[in-house]
């Protein structure tokens, strides 16, 4: 895994990481080919990869799906929020020493702080908010019963917001027609969800981490 503080002292995400050097490996090395991301990843990544025609693939999580992808298709860069990159040409297998000489790469050509390269990213693609919550439940029993009822009756609005879509590829990830997206996953050890939210304004977001810590309601 990965893990950078710019020298502005911002420490920077593995999903802002992840969209900053695909941004640098195709517009500074020119690499062609897919991305692809774990389904809890950041769709800041689409919509890079839309302004320049680049297919994404999703996978569960887990980097040996992404592995998987690498080893079937030119894949300019695989990513996952949890702190695992690989790029064409590389091992198909996560490798922080590389991810985090990849930052330094891009600091250097663009003589800027990490930070302030991302800031200009979210300038050109609009904002981006994410967070993640562990929500703890009493029994696995619970745990099973919330995401049962999740997969036979999904809400149609989150926070008065309309559900356009439902991947199930891993949990229940709810796409929302503002393009945030809300996933829910349940751990396989314990009695515990894993919701991941993702909002283009810190108003929607808060909103959404609302609707995570409600759940269990």
């Amino acid at each position: 895994r990965f893990g950078v503080v710019d020298s502005l002292g911002v420490y920077l995400t593995p999903n802002q990481l992840i969209s900053i050097i695909f941004v640098h490996l195709v517009k500074r090395r020119k690499f062609q080919g897919a991305v692809v991301r774990t389904v809890a990843t950041t769709h800041l990544i689409d919509k890079i990869a839309e302004k320049f025609g680049i297919q994404v693939y999703e996978t569960p999580v887990g980097f040996k799906y992404i592995c998987e992808k690498m080893l079937s298709e030119n894949i300019i860069i695989g990513g996952e929020e949890s702190g695992g990159l690989s790029i064409l040409g590389h091992i198909p297998e996560k490798d922080g020493i590389l991810a985090n000489l990849l930052a330094c790469e891009v600091a250097a050509i663009e003589n800027k702080p990490l930070s302030i390269v991302y800031k200009n990213l979210l300038d050109e693609f609009g904002e981006v908010y994410t967070d993640r919550i562990n929500i703890h439940l009493k029994s696995d029993e619970q745990k099973n019963s919330i995401m049962h009822k999740l997969k036979v009756d999904p809400p149609s609005f989150i926070m008065n917001v309309k559900v356009t879509s439902i991947n199930d590829i891993d949990g229940y990830k709810f796409l929302l027609k503002d393009g945030s997206w809300v996933l829910v996953r349940a751990s396989g050890t314990e009695p515990v969800l894993r919701i991941y939210l993702e909002a283009s304004s810190k108003d929607m977001l808060r909103k959404l981490q609302k609707f995570a810590e409600d759940i269990q309601k």
